[in-house]
Order: structure tokens, then C-alpha cells, then sequence
């Protein structure tokens, strides 16, 4: 009975651990999602206003255009990101995230590079020192939209590098032969135990043993699956997290929470119809 608690406290670890790290890439996709949030928060920071003597209508048609890309951006980092998460790589993005000018270029550069999500928050922080220069928003500012994409960099580093850091190949390979090996030997060694000590019970005994050495089996195998979230910890998180409907709202948030008077910065992620409807 020993090798079945040792067995037992290893299926149990690999549950355990298995969970933590799905906890922990949940954890981080709220985080992303958050720190885009903020970016679009602090972006209200950069107004017309500052150099309205270069020319007023100049200056809010730039303005509004920087609304319109920076959102834009954030939400093609978040689909990015949820592409990593789902295992995909991005071929075209969607059309609403495609820009008028230059679109065409800017897909195929993210269909070639290795982290589509680097390379759009690479566009943000272009996008923000044309501001800079500008005049449009100061250094103190831009250090601290800066800080952000830093975070929002780290927490798809520490997602990413989930998908690298499973539990060691020879842990994994030896609970499963463990497993198998246990719960098929375990069948007969039982149902000869019985037959031994209760020798009376004859064909009964021998069939209870079975009957037990099945049901402690089928308890083990069980545990065993319950632990492979372990190989793939962020399939896991796209399987209990509503991804789609994170990017949903993430988009409607975005496009409610920077500066835009004019009401010219869409939802660029909307929900489909039947969705909006209240239907699935």
C-alpha cells in the first residue's frame, strides 16, 4: 500500500502544480488586459491644446488620429496575445483592425515575425514619440505610458514562457509509466490476495478483488487526466477563461475610456449580433 500513497501524492502534485500555473496564466491575461486599460487611460494626457498655435484644426485632426491608432494598436496587441494563448499565429488580422494606409505592409510584417505582440507595442511606442516630438505630450508623460508597455512586455514574457516551462519530460514520462504499470498489475496481485485470505469466498472473493482493483484503477487514471493540464497550462486557461468575450469587452472599454469628444474611436472588437441580442 505504500507504492499506492507514493503513486497517489505524485498524481496529486502534478494536479497541484498543474493548477498553479493555469492560476497563474489567468492571472496574467487579466493583467494584459488591465495594463491596456491603463495605456488608454493615460493617453488622455495628449491634447490639442498644447500647441494650438501650430495650427487648431491641424492639431485635433492629429490628435484624433493618435486616439484612433493607439486604440487600434491595443486592441491588436490583445488579439495577438490571445492568439499566443490559443497556440495559433497570426496569418491576416481582422478586417477591423486593419488600418486605411499601410495596412496591407503591417499585416504581412506580423504574419513574418516570431511575437506579433512585441512588434505592436513596438508601433505604440513610435506612436507615442511622434506625439512627444510633437509637443503633444511631455517626457514625464510619455515615461510613464512607457512604464506600462515595460509591464505589459512582462506579462506576455511571463505567459509566453509558460508554454516553455511544463513539468519536467521525465516526471511526466514516469507518472504515466508508473500508472499504467500499477494500476494492470495491481488487478491480479489484489484478486490473489483475496483468494488467499479468504479462501472460502472462492470465485466471489476473486471477483470482488477485480471488482476493487477496477474502481481504485479508474480513481488513478482518473487523477493522471486531471494532471495533464500540466503539459499545456495555457490551453488550459483559453478552456476556462471567455477569451473571445474578454477581447469584446476589452474593446468596448477602450473605445469608452480615451479622450474621444467626437465619438470617432470605434469598437474595433465588437460582439457578433447574436451575442449583442442576448443570444449563443
Amino acid at each position: 500500500m505504500s507504492k499506492t500513497s507514493v503513486l497517489g501524492v505524485i498524481l496529486v502534485a502534478r494536479i497541484v502544480n498543474g493548477s498553479q500555473q493555469a492560476t497563474s496564466a489567468a492571472g496574467s491575461v487579466i493583467a494584459f488586459a488591465s495594463t491596456l486599460r491603463t495605456v488608454a487611460m493615460l493617453s488622455c494626457n495628449v491634447s490639442e491644446t498644447l500647441t494650438i498655435n501650430a495650427g487648431a484644426d491641424h492639431e485635433k485632426k492629429a490628435t484624433t488620429k493618435f486616439r484612433y491608432e493607439l486604440v487600434r494598436l491595443l486592441n491588436l496587441s490583445f488579439y495577438c496575445y490571445t492568439l499566443m494563448l490559443k497556440g495559433l499565429k497570426l496569418v491576416t488580422p481582422p478586417a477591423s483592425l486593419i488600418p486605411l494606409e499601410g495596412g496591407v505592409m503591417e499585416a504581412e510584417v506580423l504574419s513574418v515575425v516570431s511575437c506579433p505582440t512585441a512588434m505592436v507595442c513596438k508601433w505604440i511606442t513610435s506612436l507615442l514619440e511622434e506625439q512627444r516630438q510633437a509637443a503633444r505630450i511631455t517626457d514625464q508623460q510619455v515615461s510613464v505610458m512607457t512604464t506600462e508597455l515595460i509591464k505589459l512586455m512582462k506579462v506576455y514574457q511571463d505567459t509566453h514562457g509558460l508554454q516553455f516551462t511544463p513539468m519536467p519530460a521525465m516526471l511526466n514520462g514516469f507518472s504515466y509509466f508508473f500508472v499504467v504499470v500499477w494500476v494492470y498489475s495491481m488487478a491480479p496481485v489484489i484478486a490473489m490476495m483475496e483468494m488467499h485470505d479468504n479462501g472460502d469466498l472462492n470465485n466471489e472473493g476473486f471477483g470482488l478483488g477485480l471488482a476493487f482493483s477496477f474502481f481504485l484503477a479508474l480513481f488513478y487514471f482518473g487523477l493522471y487526466e486531471a494532471g495533464k493540464i500540466i503539459e499545456q497550462p495555457l490551453a488550459g486557461v483559453v478552456d476556462l477563461l471567455p477569451i473571445d468575450e474578454m477581447g469584446h469587452t476589452l474593446s468596448d472599454d477602450l473605445s469608452n475610456l480615451v479622450d474621444d469628444p467626437n465619438d470617432e474611436v470605434p469598437v474595433f472588437l465588437p460582439r457578433p449580433p447574436d451575442a449583442r441580442n442576448g443570444k449563443i
